[in-house]
């Protein structure tokens, strides 16, 4: 993880002083990481154990869900009558049509062809149905505009020079050890 220093008030009066923050701040980031590995790996096990209780609930409810839709489908006439909903006790029931899917009629149609086709009612129609969206593409700008083609279409490229420090790892330096 690279790390940025903010300004602030510390102001270094050697080399030496410089070196020794250096050190500490890559213990420092040594010691972050540590503590973010230990509490990620504990984390994992209570997710695992937390999915584990969620997968056996939900095939519980699947279950019971089934069950009772087929029950519900075979007897509705005498479970609601006319009504579109019941009650228990504890639960509500009944039937419902979802907000529904639009799908091509049949293997001569595709969404693609739909589109076009929806294109070419006109105007009044097409607002209506599609929807278009447009974003720049930032690896494109840059590899296939030059600055001044970028200035033509008012962008620009802004990439300001950054310090970094960062720990170095023991596969960096096998035979040394950083000193606190």
């Amino acid at each position: 993880m690279t790390t940025r220093i903010k300004k602030n008030r510390v102001i270094y009066k050697s080399k030496a002083e410089f070196e020794h923050a250096l050190d500490k701040l890559g213990l420092l980031q040594l010691e972050l990481e540590t503590m973010i590995a230990e509490h990620n790996e504990r984390k994992a096990l209570e997710d695992k154990k937390h999915k584990a209780a969620l997968k056996r609930k939900n095939a519980q409810l699947s279950e019971l869900f089934a069950g009772c839709e087929l029950y519900a489908d075979f007897n509705r006439d005498v479970l609601l009558g006319e009504k579109k909903s019941g009650e228990s006790k504890l639960a509500e029931f009944g039937f419902r049509k979802s907000p529904g899917i639009v799908k091509v009629l049949n293997s001569k149609w595709t969404i693609g062809k739909a589109v076009e086709a929806i294109k070419s009612a006109g105007k009044a129609v097409s607002d209506k149905c599609l929807k278009v969206t447009t974003s720049l593409d930032k690896q494109g700008v840059k590899k296939h505009l030059t600055e001044p083609e970028m200035a033509k279409y008012g962008l620009r490229i802004d990439a300001p020079e950054e310090f970094w420090a960062e720990p170095k790892r023991a596969t960096d330096v096998p035979d040394q050890k950083v000193k606190g």
